[in-house]
């Protein structure tokens, strides 16, 4: 909106705070509320955070940190009142909202701009200590800039930061900051392993991944001059079901350009989408590109057939895939949890509905114990969505519920059923993981080797069995275990280097 015309749209003076007249609430957070405000005497937009409640003294801190930047991509502080900040007013969206929907350049180059600002603020003294996409806004043209330094200047040690983008305990001061960057640039596709020893380290490390192109397009002249030898050379081949589904969803793309609203054909994009990232997940592939593609195709499908439960099924899956995803990798799920499973509740007649509802609230549930909360309700209400167990798949995910409450024979008699009608390597799995639970990494090891003689390729088995083997002190075979997950499946790095540094130094 053109800031000299705003006025124009407010039919009466709203509330003020000093100066400011308010406009709209724009977001809301744990610590206060962010409005769209007027500035009457420089006749311009801003954004003002008030607290919720009287807190002057961790105003006074984000002031005091936010005051000091001077940087092109973090957002200006313009004043401080007793209960408010006023800051620059960004017209845009968050990255957090931005990410799904930008090709995995964009969302590389966003997270390096936001490294560079870091940088910049750690050689000023000061550490951001909550890094995470809704704290970085996407202007309308286009330029990412950090916001929200309201934990900059919290008592060194105090427990602050975003469940999922929280360093583990240990890690403080600009080392936090680093990390959360590292799950950004993760989070953004990067591949390879992210530095953690400063910002400037993890900036550089992206904008070498972002010219490589730049570099490859200098090197033309001297791929020409061994065009002779290169045309004998073995062409690498794309894998045969990628270029498949590239060739199947670009066909139905430009049928739907021309019929929008055919439904079995936002349908046939969604599945695409949907079993690409069940086989590239599994290989170090980011799959949320794909997750946020295939809801957007079920989302168009349902406003031509709204309450259908067919398409509330497939979305409620998806998103429960994503849910699965994040927790593996420390993202806060509970968005994805809480659609998933109203979808699915409304499909709960469809076919399958039920188990992968009582799979979301188990989800739920895992996520709430990670973070020292009670799963009592979520398992309670998965065990019965799992229950009867008439099918392999109730019977194996009872079987895992059962485990994470320790309820190990019961665990093992479900899985034993489930293994007898169907060979699966998740039940395989998740059988060996039960058995680690409860102290036998050596049968838990066997389990494992069945899940790996079932597929060669499931990264979890041989991650997991690199931890059982830890576990009992066979540090070689947990090293060869961890490396073969790793060469399955890069973006595990993070996770499983400290195991493979532990099994190394130990053989």
């Amino acid at each position: 909106m053109n800031v000299d015309r705003l006025k124009d749209f407010l039919r009466e003076p709203g509330r003020r705070l000093g100066r400011f007249e308010i406009v709209r609430e724009v977001g809301r957070g744990g610590m206060g509320v962010v409005y769209e405000a007027y500035d009457p005497d420089l006749r311009r937009a801003v954004a003002i955070k008030e607290l919720r409640r009287a807190d002057a003294d961790r105003l006074r801190r984000e002031a005091a940190a936010a005051a000091k930047l001077r940087h092109p991509n973090i957002v200006t502080v313009h004043e401080v009142g007793p209960d408010f900040i006023a800051m620059e007013f960004v017209a845009g969206r968050t990255f957090a909202e931005a990410m799904a929907s930008m090709p995995r350049r964009r969302r590389l180059e966003v997270v390096e701009t936001v490294a560079r600002a870091v940088a910049y603020a750690h050689g000023e003294g000061v550490v951001h200590r909550d890094l995470k996409p809704g704290n970085i806004l996407i202007d309308a043209g286009g330029r990412a800039l950090l916001t929200d330094f309201g934990l900059a200047g919290a008592p060194e040690g105090s427990i602050a930061g975003t469940p999922g983008y929280m360093a583990p305990a240990g890690l403080s001061g600009p080392a936090a900051d680093v990390w959360a960057l590292g799950v950004l640039a993760r989070e953004a596709g990067a591949r390879g392993s992210v530095p953690s020893g400063s910002a400037a380290e993890v900036a550089a490390f992206l904008r070498r991944r972002l010219s490589l192109p730049r570099r490859l397009a200098g090197a033309a002249l001297a791929l020409a001059a061994a065009a002779a030898v290169w045309a004998l050379w073995p062409r690498p081949t794309l894998d045969p079901k990628l270029q498949e589904w590239r060739e199947r969803e670009e066909d139905l793309t430009r049928r739907l350009d021309r019929e929008p609203d055919r439904v079995e054909w936002l349908i046939d994009r969604a599945d695409i989408r949907r079993d690409r990232t069940d086989y590239g997940r599994n290989r170090g592939t980011n799959p949320l590109p794909d997750y946020a593609g295939a809801e957007s195709d079920l989302t168009r499908a349902l406003g031509v057939r709204p309450g259908s439960p067919e398409l509330l099924f497939r979305r409620g899956l998806i998103r429960t895939q994503r849910a699965v995803y994040k927790i593996k990798y420390g993202i806060d799920p509970l968005t994805d949890c809480a659609s998933a499973e109203e979808d699915l509740t409304k499909a709960i007649e469809w076919h399958g509905a039920r188990t992968w509802r009582g799979n979301v609230r188990f989800q739920r549930g895992v996520w709430r114990m990670s973070l020292g909360g009670d799963p009592a309700a979520d398992f309670e209400a998965a065990e019965a969505d799992f229950t009867p167990p008439d099918t392999p798949e109730r019977l194996m995910r009872r079987g895992r519920l059962r485990s994470y409450q320790k309820r190990f024979d019961e665990a093992e008699r479900d899985f034993d059923e489930c293994l007898r009608r169907s060979n699966s390597v998740w039940g395989w799995t998740w059988r060996g993981n039960a058995r680690l639970a409860a102290g036998d990494a050596a049968g838990a090891e066997q389990h494992y080797a069945r899940a790996i003689a079932a597929d060669r390729e499931f990264t979890e088995a041989w991650e997991q069995r690199g931890r059982a083997r830890l576990g009992r002190g066979d540090f070689a075979g947990a090293a060869s275990d961890l490396e073969e997950a790793l060469r399955l499946n890069p973006s595990l790095e993070p996770l499983l280097s400290p195991l493979l540094q532990e099994s190394r130094r130990s053989r």
